[in-house]
C-alpha cells in the first residue's frame, strides 16, 4: 500500500496540474483579470479533499469532505480525458497545418471546445451519479449436471456494498427491494460489505434493519472482501443483520447443496496468511451434491475448478465502474464480469451494488445477479 501511494500521488498531482492549466486558460477567456494564484489555491484544494478526509477523525465534517472530494475526483477524471482528446486533435490540426493562427479565430475555437467539453463532462458525471443509484437485475440461467432435491435453485448474488461515508441506508433499501422481488432461495454477499470501518456507517441500525428484511428461503450468507479489514467487526455486523458470515467455512444447506465461503487473501492495510486452501475446506464434502464457492476476487479460477466446484461466484472488479477502467479490468482478470465456463465449472462475476471512489457508474451498472440453476432430472 505504501509503494502504491508513493507511485500514485505524484501521478495524480501531475494529472491535476495538467487539467488546471487547461481550465485556467479556458476561464481566462471569460475572466481576463482573474488572479492566477487564487485560482490555483482554490483549484488544488478540491481534488485533494478525499485525501484530507483520511487524516480526520470520523465525523459529519469528514463525511462531507469525503463525499465532495470524490465528486470532484469524478469531474477531474472526465475533464482529463476530454482535455487529452482535445489536445490530440489540436496536435493533429497543427501537424496538417489546419490549426488557426493565434488571434480571434483560435480564441473562438478554444471557446467552442471549452463549452462543448463542459457540457460533456457535466452530462457524464451527472448521468454516472444517477446511474450508480439504480439497482439493475441481471439474470443468469445455468445448468449443473447433478441430482438435486428440486428442479431449480435460485441464488441472488450481491457484492461490493461498500458501506461507509458514501453508501448507507438509501442504497441498501433499493438493494433489498430488488433482492426480494426475485423471491430467492438463497442470497449470497461476496465481499466488501464495508468500505472502511463500521464507525463510518452513520445510519448503522437502519442499514442492519433493512438487511435483516431480506427474504430468502435458506438464508443470507456472506464472505469477506479486501475492504473488510476487521473480520470480527464484520461478523458482529452480520449477526445483527441476520446474515451468516462464512470465514473460510463450508456449509451444507438443507442437506442438498454446499456453500464454501473463502476469506479474501489480501485485505487493505494487512494480510490474511491463514486463508485455507480449498482442498482443505472441501476435503470432507459429498461432491455428488452441488458445490458453490464464494470468493470475493475473480482471479483464483484453477483451484476451485480442480477441487470440484460447480459454480464460482465473485465480485470485486465493479466491471470497471467508470470508463475507461473497464478496459483495465478486462486485462487484469480472465473474467472481470458476467458468465464464463472453465471445464465443468461455471463462473459468475457480478459488478456489485456499490462503488469505490467517485460515486459514479459510467459504462457499468450497479446490479444484483439472479442465478437460476437447473439440475439433472
Amino acid at each position: 500500500m505504501y509503494w502504491f501511494l508513493v507511485a500514485i500521488i505524484p501521478l495524480f498531482l501531475l494529472w491535476s496540474v495538467y487539467v488546471g492549466i487547461r481550465l485556467n486558460g479556458f476561464l481566462s477567456l471569460f475572466l481576463p483579470a482573474m488572479n492566477k494564484k487564487v485560482f490555483w489555491i482554490v483549484y488544488l484544494i478540491f481534488p485533494l479533499l478525499f485525501m484530507f478526509s483520511n487524516f480526520l477523525p470520523t465525523s459529519s465534517f469528514a463525511k462531507l469532505i469525503t463525499n465532495f472530494g470524490y465528486v470532484c475526483l469524478g469531474f477531474l477524471l472526465y475533464a482529463f480525458l476530454f482535455i487529452v482528446f482535445a489536445d490530440i486533435i489540436r496536435l493533429v490540426l497543427f501537424i496538417i497545418r489546419k490549426l488557426p493562427k493565434k488571434g480571434e479565430q483560435r480564441r473562438k475555437l478554444h471557446f467552442t471546445a471549452g463549452v462543448v467539453g463542459c457540457v460533456l463532462i457535466v452530462t457524464t458525471v451527472v448521468g454516472g451519479f444517477i446511474n450508480a443509484k439504480i439497482i439493475a437485475t441481471t439474470e443468469y440461467d445455468i445448468e449443473i449436471d447433478k441430482v438435486f432435491t428440486e428442479d431449480k435453485l435460485r441464488i441472488v448474488a450481491v457484492s461490493d456494498l461498500h458501506l461507509g461515508y458514501q453508501i448507507g441506508a438509501a442504497q441498501i433499501k433499493r438493494v433489498v427491494t430488488a433482492i426480494n422481488e426475485q423471491n430467492p432461495d438463497v442470497v449470497v454477499i461476496v465481499g466488501d460489505i464495508f468500505d472502511g470501518t463500521i464507525d463510518k456507517i452513520f445510519d448503522l441500525k437502519r442499514v442492519q434493519r433493512l438487511l435483516s428484511e431480506i427474504e430468502s428461503r435458506y438464508g443470507v450468507y456472506a464472505v469477506l472482501g479486501n475492504h473488510d479489514r476487521n473480520p470480527d467487526e464484520v461478523e458482529a455486523f452480520c449477526a445483527e443483520s441476520n446474515i451468516t458470515l462464512l470465514k473460510d467455512a463450508t456449509l451444507l444447506i438443507n442437506n442438498s447443496f454446499y456453500l464454501v465461503g473463502r476469506n479474501d487473501r489480501s485485505p487493505i492495510g494487512g494480510s490474511r496468511d491463514d486463508r485455507k486452501a480449498l482442498s482443505v475446506l472441501m476435503k470432507d464434502i459429498d461432491k455428488t451434491k452441488p458445490v458453490i464457492v464464494l470468493d470475493h476476487r475473480p482471479d483464483v479460477i484453477d483451484e476451485p475448478r480442480e477441487n470440484g466446484a460447480d459454480l464460482l461466484i465473485s465480485g470485486h472488479s465493479h466491471a470497471g465502474q467508470v470508463l475507461p477502467a473497464n478496459f483495465i479490468t478486462k486485462r487484469v482478470y480472465l473474467t472481470d464480469y458476467g458468465y464464463a465456463k472453465y471445464g465443468d465449472m461455471k463462473m459468475i462475476v457480478t459488478s456489485g451494488v456499490g462503488y469505490w471512489g467517485p460515486p459514479l457508474r459510467v459504462a457499468s451498472k450497479a446490479e444484483i445477479a439472479s442465478i437460476d440453476i437447473n439440475f439433472a432430472k
